[in-house]
């Protein structure tokens, strides 16, 4: 039993170092241009692997793999995912909050993270926070993000809607993008569902 616990020990430490190894010579491939390292960077600093989480660093390297060329579609594509999975972490506290307080739904995201449910509130790929708005009757949400350009209600803004008990991902009105397939958006719930139960 005590070889057994050594060698996972040993095994644990060994992943340790190859991980600080791997981070390493990612940031060093990232600064030198590299984009698709610019882009792994900052997936790392955003999901916190290999590297201590970090939004701010996470959007800079974001923005530099744009300005070098990373493709256009496969950002979007990423960026609809990313708020899929903020969303999805939001569509949980929701869940939670409506089963604690009788099936009424928060009045802003404020409030689910005043009650503690929602420890913080989930940012879009641009550093700015998930819009949640309640409808009249309180009986159902919306969650959307203003896109790149910050501008409400333009086509860039990446829509997701609760309007019952599934989420949908779709693209605003005049965008280009496609909805996100189903079972994307289940992967993503599924994921932020995992790591959410995780903590």
């Amino acid at each position: 039993m005590r070889v057994l616990t050594h060698l996972l020990l040993l095994v644990a430490i060994s992943q340790a170092f190859a991980s600080v190894e791997y981070s390493a010579s990612l940031e060093q491939k990232a600064r030198s241009g590299d984009h698709q390292a610019q882009m792994d960077l900052a997936i790392a600093y955003e999901q916190g692997k290999g590297v201590p989480k970090d939004e701010r660093k996470a959007m800079e390297w974001f923005q530099k793999a744009r300005q070098g060329g990373y493709p256009d579609q496969e950002l979007a594509q990423l960026n609809q995912q990313r708020v899929t999975l903020a969303g999805s972490r939001i569509e949980i506290a929701v869940q939670t909050y409506r089963t604690q307080n009788g099936g009424r739904l928060p009045a802003s995201l404020a409030e689910l993270s005043s009650s503690g449910i929602l420890a913080e509130s989930p940012k879009d790929p641009w550093g700015r926070e998930i819009a949640y708005i309640r409808s009249p009757d309180g009986k159902t949400y919306s969650l959307f993000s203003i896109g790149p350009d910050g501008i409400p209600r333009t086509a860039d803004d990446i829509v997701a809607l609760q309007s019952g008990p599934s989420l949908e991902l779709e693209t605003a009105a005049g965008s280009e993008e496609p909805p996100m397939p189903w079972w994307k958006v289940w992967l993503g719930k599924i994921w932020s569902w995992l790591t959410f139960w995780r903590r």
